[in-house]
């Protein structure tokens, strides 16, 4: 019986020692090969940050305007007499359109130009006789002061005459005329519309972020509705003020239009380039937000170090990087959702 025991303790001794012999040589063996594989390096890709020009396009609504539009108006009342109106005809400044029935100013001019001739002769007579003192200077004053006033008659007559006639103040194109002849209109009727349609102007309202980044003479593009041709335009003109409300500034721009294929009022689609200056610019999807900041991983000691940066200007696939790196620094642009701060990394450099 004591025999049995002895022999079991031997076993139980050898069990033990086997045990701990085990532990030994895995302790100096080193970590399992599961830790052994978290420790190895991730591959990734970056980039070297370096400087570059600032340039992008930004898309906005715009609408065609007339260069010149005006409503033809009638300055006095009375029946039109002659109608040159050809609706959608080109004409040219100055053209006759409409004239109103102007006989009894016509009639009263007649007289007048009877009575300037009257006067003038009998003003020429004083004027003889006061040179050999035949008369008094006050005399011949009142003849001269009856000449003048009825010449001032007449100028009055012209200028009634002429506010019976509508004119062309510009070349351009008549649109749809609202009267017929004979039809009597009153003072400020209105009898067609007339519109310069070459060339046309290109209306939008640039947002007050991008007012710094636009020039006056610089060329923008645009398209139509329903139409795929790129059309270009010319800025011509930049509000000096940026709205308070909308916070955008109104930039006006002309376009070729010679062979009236553009309407105006038309709504359009612009693409205005943006040129700024030289910047470190890196791609949109490398940038990490975190907590309201805004963080790129850059390699430094061949870890993966989290970096927080400022941003500036955005484009469609780069975003300047104001602050946070600098030149030659290198950004990871893989991998991103598996790095973690100081993790080991295998950076291939594109």
């Amino acid at each position: 019986m004591q025999s049995l025991k002895a022999t079991s303790k031997t076993v139980v001794l050898l069990l033990a020692s086997f045990m701990l012999i085990t532990a030994c040589s895995n302790q100096k063996g080193g970590k399992p090969k599961g830790k052994d594989k978290d420790k190895k390096p991730l591959a990734v890709n970056a980039l070297i940050a370096k400087a570059s020009k600032l340039e992008d396009e930004v898309s906005l609504n715009g609408t065609l305007l007339a260069n010149e539009q005006v409503e033809l108006k009638a300055e006095s009342q009375g029946k039109i007499t002659i109608l040159n109106i050809a609706e959608g005809a080109s004409i040219r400044k100055g053209a006759l359109l409409a004239k109103l029935n102007d006989a009894d100013l016509q009639a009263t001019l007649k007289r007048q130009i009877a009575q300037e001739t009257q006067l003038s002769n009998e003003e020429k007579r004083k004027k003889a006789l006061l040179a050999v003192n035949g008369i008094s200077q006050q005399e011949y004053e009142q003849a001269k002061t009856s000449l003048d006033a009825i010449r001032a008659d007449i100028q009055m007559t012209h200028a009634q005459i002429a506010k019976t006639e509508i004119r062309a103040p510009f070349d351009g194109t008549v649109g749809l005329r609202t009267v017929s002849l004979g039809a009597f209109v009153s003072q400020n009727s209105t009898i067609a519309k007339l519109v310069q349609t070459h060339p046309l102007k290109v209306e939008f309202n640039l947002p007050e972020r991008y007012s710094m980044s636009i020039l006056k003479g610089q060329e923008i593009s645009f398209t139509v509705e329903g139409d795929d041709a790129d059309y270009k335009a010319k800025i011509y003109a930049i509000e000096p003020e940026i709205d308070q409300l909308s916070r955008t500034v109104k930039v006006r721009g002309y376009a070729s239009n010679v062979k009236n294929k553009l309407l105006p009022g038309s709504y359009i689609k612009v693409s205005i380039p943006l040129q700024g200056g030289v910047a470190l610019l890196v791609p949109a999807e490398t940038i990490v937000p975190q907590l309201g900041t805004q963080n790129l991983y850059v390699v430094k000691g061949g870890k993966a170090v989290l970096t927080e940066v400022r941003t500036g200007f955005r484009t469609g696939t780069h975003v300047e990087i104001i602050k946070g790196i600098t030149q030659g620094d290198t950004v990871i642009t893989t991998g991103l959702m598996m790095l973690k701060n100081e993790m080991p990394v295998n950076v291939t450099v594109e």
